[in-house]
């Protein structure tokens, strides 16, 4: 009877739906932003990586509610940035000794995930999700732009792709090797696991160049929705904001693959501990 049920039970878990897991290679930081269904009342968005010490960013709620909240839109939790020209961001202060610091900095690699509603970006340049200094500077790394139709890409504050990303829901890639031998491949933009034409290549990343955070006039900072702002360094994003991550690995297409089937389906925290269920 035993050995009945026992060979019963197995049949039943391999029926079960298959398992599968965010791609986790070069992790350096996971945010899955559903600290709360609604309201202005988390301090922090949670680094849920599980990769060295926490990097918790601090919010700015700017004017509250009308400004930046938590929401809920079909099940799937996020921030809600309501305009172009607040206060309202999350951020950390970077500095060499951190995990991300130090896992950018003179690095040849590095790859940017974000799952975003974007309704509408700041004309002077939004910073949606990026390693960017404390005020005047332009981005290390990271999602900008000056419309949902001109998505912008820097590499050490240096402009180097513009893009048609447009306002949908969708899940990006940013994915930069600056040692492959073809120029344009050492940037890539995926949409939806696709790959993206840029609008136009102003600047050109040199073969073998690194990243490098002591660029920025002011301390470097991980941002969310807006770079630390006063007066006319108001970058904000104006979206939903859904999930972000940052590693220090270069994605390939399998990757890509693999983290936008989940995130495009549930981008929170995995109910059932690091797996998540694809039917």
């Amino acid at each position: 009877m035993i050995r009945l049920f026992l060979i019963l039970f197995l049949l039943f878990l391999l029926a079960q739906p298959a398992l599968a897991q965010l791609v986790d290679s070069g992790l350096l930081v996971r945010y899955y932003i559903d600290e709360a269904a609604s309201g202005i009342t988390p301090s922090h968005v949670l680094d849920a990586s599980g990769v060295g010490s926490d990097m918790d960013l601090l919010i700015n709620y700017g004017a509250g509610a009308t400004d930046l909240e938590y929401t809920e839109v079909g099940g799937n939790r996020g921030l809600d940035s309501k305009d172009k020209a607040g206060d309202q961001r999350a951020d950390f202060n970077l500095a060499s000794g951190d995990k991300v610091y130090d896992g950018i900095h003179g690095s040849q690699t590095a790859t940017v995930e974000i799952k975003i509603d974007a309704d509408s970006l700041n004309t002077s340049t939004s910073r949606i999700f990026a390693i960017n200094g404390r005020t005047g500077d332009a981005p290390q790394l990271g999602y900008t732009g000056s419309s949902t139709a001109v998505w912008t890409t820097y590499f050490n504050e240096i402009l180097i792709q513009r893009f048609n990303l447009g306002a949908a829901l969708s899940v990006f890639h940013l994915v930069i090797d600056t040692t492959l031998a073809t120029a344009n491949d050492r940037l890539l933009i995926y949409k939806d696991g696709v790959i993206q034409t840029p609008l136009s290549t102003p600047g050109t990343i040199t073969q073998n160049a690194t990243f490098d955070l002591t660029t920025a006039g002011t301390n470097a900072q991980l941002i969310m929705l807006n770079r630390e702002s006063s007066g006319s360094y108001a970058r904000s994003a104006d979206g939903i904001l859904y999930y972000a991550a940052l590693y220090d690995s270069a994605f390939t297409q399998a990757n890509v693959d693999t983290n936008e089937a989940i995130l495009a389906v549930d981008d929170d925290t995995p109910t059932s501990g690091p797996l998540m269920v694809i039917q």
